[in-house]
């Protein structure tokens, strides 16, 4: 089925999980999972304008008929001096985890704070912020994954920076250094150890995958026009040095999941122009039998076909969205694989048939 929502056309025909209002105006990366009450829960990382943004809160919302309709947007964590970011709900553990960040916007990134939440009521309300246990928190955290053994392996990112007395922005290059690397844990999250110190190339966003005991691969987002990897052959306890893939990215998010006996890649298989660094206006999912050596299926997810790049895509409501940011989870029991997509100012929902992925 192809459908069009907002010069969008979708392969699978989406629902829409939110869109921006006069309370929420701005709207970026969702964070989808489902709840132990079998509902679903986004995060929306919303408030301001743009990102980052002294108003950047942390909102949800959340669905009971599996994904047809939303609740309206609620703010879950917000801080009256610093910008927050919510960027994973872990679902494995006894009990939901949501893992955000507390930063100062005028800083960027290089200030930052990472806090976990739980939840005993699929959502409803959450714990006291407290720190992530065991390593220092100035890290941005994605999404975690339950390793053959039972441990827990977390990508995790951070900047160096390079000037320790000026404030970083971009234009001057102070930014800082992206670096990326692995947080443990073998007691179901009661503390946690850093592994990894991954550099080059402005690697951020990493992705990590087990693809068969104990060996891990993690792709990661950089400025070289490709993913980066990087591998492990002890449960993410060391690293090789990131190298490139052939697989085309423009410097935007990715996600792996694993479905039955493949492994599945979302990603903006989209070509890195230096005149236009935000081209995000195809969504691709590859398949693979081989743990990520070869594709066996590539399938259009999303496209825009007349899209035209724009740098200032968050304040600018009026131009072509892009389409990026997956997020979701495999639900092994409706053999559905879930997603969420960013389209800037709206999110929308598509559910995959295993039988697309797997025959």
């Amino acid at each position: 089925m192809k459908t069009w929502q907002n010069q969008i056309r979708f392969i699978y025909s989406p629902d829409v999980i939110f869109r921006c209002n006069e309370q929420f105006s701005y709207g970026r990366e969702p964070v989808l999972r489902r709840m132990p009450d079998g509902s679903l829960l986004s995060l929306i990382y919303t408030g301001g304008y743009k990102e980052p943004h002294p108003e950047n809160v942390v909102a949800a919302v959340q669905s009971y008929d599996d994904g047809k309709t939303w609740s309206e947007p609620r703010v879950l964590f917000s801080h009256p001096e610093r910008a927050c970011w919510g960027s994973e709900l872990f679902t494995e553990g006894a009990k939901p985890e949501l893992f955000f960040m507390t930063y100062l916007p005028d800083t960027l990134w290089n200030e930052i704070r990472a806090f976990i939440s739980t939840t005993d009521d699929s959502g409803r309300t959450w714990s006291e912020p407290r720190s992530v246990p065991g390593v220092p928190p100035n890290f941005i955290v994605r999404q975690g994954k339950v390793l053959h053994d039972g441990s827990r392996i977390i990508p995790v990112y951070w900047l160096e920076q390079k000037h320790a007395w000026k404030i970083p922005n971009y234009r001057d290059g102070a930014i800082g250094e992206a670096t990326c690397g692995f947080l443990r844990s073998e007691n179901d999250g009661k503390s946690y150890s850093l592994h990894g110190y991954l550099q080059g190339a402005w690697l951020n966003e990493p992705e990590v995958i087990e693809t068969s005991p104990g060996n891990l691969l993690a792709f990661l987002r950089s400025k070289a026009g490709v993913l980066m990897k990087s591998s492990s052959r002890d449960s993410g306890r060391t690293w090789s040095p990131p190298e490139k893939t052939a697989i085309p990215n423009p410097g935007s998010k990715i996600v792996l999941y694993r479905v039955r006996d493949a492994i599945v890649l979302l990603n903006n298989v989209c070509p890195l122009d230096a005149n236009a660094p935000k081209w995000r206006n195809r969504m691709e999912l590859w398949v693979s039998r081989d743990g990520c050596r070869s594709w066996c299926k590539k399938l259009l997810l999303a496209e825009i076909p007349d899209y035209v790049p724009n740098p200032y895509f968050w304040i600018d409501r009026e131009h072509v969205p892009m389409i990026s940011y997956p997020h979701g989870f495999a639900d092994d029991e409706k053999e559905l694989l879930y997603v969420a997509l960013d389209a800037v100012f709206e999110f929308y929902l598509l559910k995959i048939p295993y039988a697309d992925i797997l025959n």
